[in-house]
């Protein structure tokens, strides 16, 4: 089922072309942030966190989205942050599959994806085909998969065990000004020398 025909209360065309777009911008900021970086661009080591540092730079270009609100959740076990951007009542988490042609198809579960689950009704019912979904609160994840650009990435409605997905929509993979990509890249960079520094301080 296209997720759009549930998420309709939420999302207008708008916010799926920004979702995309920020999307790219994260790609192609954190391509440029390794192309600067000798140690990520040349040392293996530092090549091999390219995956972690997509989701970092796609969090980041989703919380610069105007029309979303967003806050930074610690996980259950507490030793990392993720962003959690909102817009009405929908609450949205961003999630790298993969880099490869054959990407993971879900995120791992998580103990506080399963509680933002909860805001998602008993979807398909038995004696109806549409999702019996609260037009009050919901949640979905937002994809993706990809390596220097993304090669896909979608929305998709997770039943409440994490286990599949009810509903599923993709997201337009739009091109983005180099300004936006810089500002990334550039907030980004900003923001890695600050934390290095208080570390130092604090050694």
């Amino acid at each position: 089922m296209d997720a759009k025909l549930i998420l309709s209360p939420f999302l207008n065309e708008a916010d799926y072309e920004a979702l995309g777009s920020a999307v790219v911008t994260g790609y192609k900021a954190c391509d440029l942030f390794m192309a600067s970086n000798t140690a990520m661009d040349n040392f293996i080591v530092g090549m091999e966190q390219r995956s972690r540092l997509i989701s970092v730079f796609v969090d980041h270009a989703l919380t610069k989205i105007d029309s979303f609100n967003y806050e930074v959740k610690p996980n259950a076990a507490n030793n990392c942050r993720h962003v959690r951007i909102y817009k009405e009542q929908l609450a949205i988490t961003a999630h790298f599959l993969g880099r490869g042609k054959c990407p993971r198809k879900l995120p791992n579960k998580a103990i506080n994806r399963a509680q933002l689950s909860e805001r998602n009704m008993s979807l398909f019912p038995d004696d109806s085909e549409q999702p019996d979904i609260s037009s009050e609160l919901g949640y979905c994840w937002l994809l993706h998969s990809g390596f220097v650009t993304p090669r896909e990435t979608s929305l998709a409605i997770p039943t409440r065990d994490q286990s599949s997905v009810h509903a599923i929509t993709s997201l337009p993979l739009v091109d983005v000004e180099y300004s936006a990509i810089e500002q990334v890249r550039e907030e980004m960079t900003i923001e890695l020398i600050s934390r290095t520094e208080q570390a130092e301080n604090e050694g």
